[in-house]
């Protein structure tokens, strides 16, 4: 009976240990998740500038078309 709580108390501690590194790789997932977020939102906030840029680009050579013609 011993030999059995033994092995029993030995494989809640190995469930124990499981579980730690699941949760350990768990928060790794979440670290990276944010991470990624974080540089997504960087992109987009960068191809939003880039765009602006083409906007006004694009606005200031319809400007010079419009003066060359109506010279």
């Amino acid at each position: 009976m011993e030999e059995r709580i033994k092995e029993l108390e030995d494989t809640v501690q190995v469930l124990l240990k499981t579980n730690e590194t699941q949760l350990e790789t768990i928060k790794v997932f979440e670290q990276f998740i944010k991470d990624n977020t974080s540089l997504t939102k960087k992109f987009i906030a960068k191809f939003e500038n880039i765009d602006n840029d083409i906007d006004r680009i694009i606005d200031q050579i319809n400007g010079l078309i419009k003066t060359f013609n109506e010279q």
